[in-house]
């Protein structure tokens, strides 16, 4: 059984939560995309480093030095954050998979060590022989499993899906009845989920911060990296202020 932390009690909130859905122009889609899919790009490969690393030094200022000669210390501050939340959250998975296969190993072999049809205090045997041949089949796959989970733990070595395991598992579905995605459709969802536009928010900066701000007239800027030298972004550092306006809720 998993263990129950201490209760505590929570601390206030002290920020604020902005969502908001932009109607862009086709220039500022274009500037989205391309910032977006950049910073993913080094978002994954800095989540690939992280990975590697295991338990070891995160070696967290390594790798933001890195990110920032390719984006700027904001953005490579949340992508290396991000990293270690994502690692940190994958460990823990499978910690608790390991969990999981440790209670249900357990269980059959309780029930296996009960002869067909009998009963040993509370617990009963399978019914049929069948059944109990396919709960041995089924408990040689688990111990594989388990050894395999095991394995991992021991030298900390994480699988993070960026995009997400379901929406991967889907590529191989797309010919099925019951899915309505095309390929084209897939791949826009695909690299729509992969794409990285998120910037961690300073309470002493005016309007978010640095990097993303909401303007109190409901305008939305940023400073993009050095993307595209087609763009009118080239230079990092400059602030680009998106057409539309936006209407945004917020939440304390």
């Amino acid at each position: 059984m998993r263990s129950i932390a201490d209760p505590f009690v929570v601390r206030l909130p002290a920020g604020a939560r902005v969502r908001t859905r932009l109607r862009l122009t086709p220039v500022d889609e274009a500037v989205l995309r391309a910032v977006g899919a950049h910073l993913g790009r080094l978002a994954g490969h800095d989540l690939a480093w992280r990975c590697r690393l295991g338990r070891s030094d995160d070696q967290r200022t390594v790798r933001k030095h890195a990110a920032t000669s390719q984006s700027s210390s904001r953005w490579a501050g949340t992508i290396t954050r991000t990293s270690n939340d994502q690692w940190q959250r994958g460990l823990t998975n499978l910690a608790n998979h390991q969990l999981g296969l440790r209670r249900a190993v357990r269980s059959i072999r309780t029930r296996l060590a009960v002869p067909v049809g009998g009963k040993q205090g509370r617990v009963h045997g399978y019914a049929t022989q069948a059944e109990r041949y396919a709960k041995q089949r089924r408990l040689q796959h688990l111990e594989g499993e388990l050894a395999k989970v095991e394995d991992r733990l021991s030298s900390a070595r994480v699988s993070v899906c960026r995009g997400g395991h379901r929406l991967a598992k889907l590529r191989h579905r797309l010919d099925h009845v019951d899915v309505k995605l095309t390929e084209a459709e897939w791949q826009a969802c695909w690299q729509a989920r992969r794409w990285f536009l998120t910037a961690d928010g300073d309470a002493t900066k005016r309007w978010g911060n640095e990097t993303i701000r909401v303007h109190p007239e409901q305008q939305w800027g940023s400073t993009p990296p050095s993307v595209d030298r087609g763009l009118a972004i080239s230079r990092s550092g400059e602030v680009c202020h998106l057409t539309p306006q936006c209407n945004s809720s917020r939440r304390r």
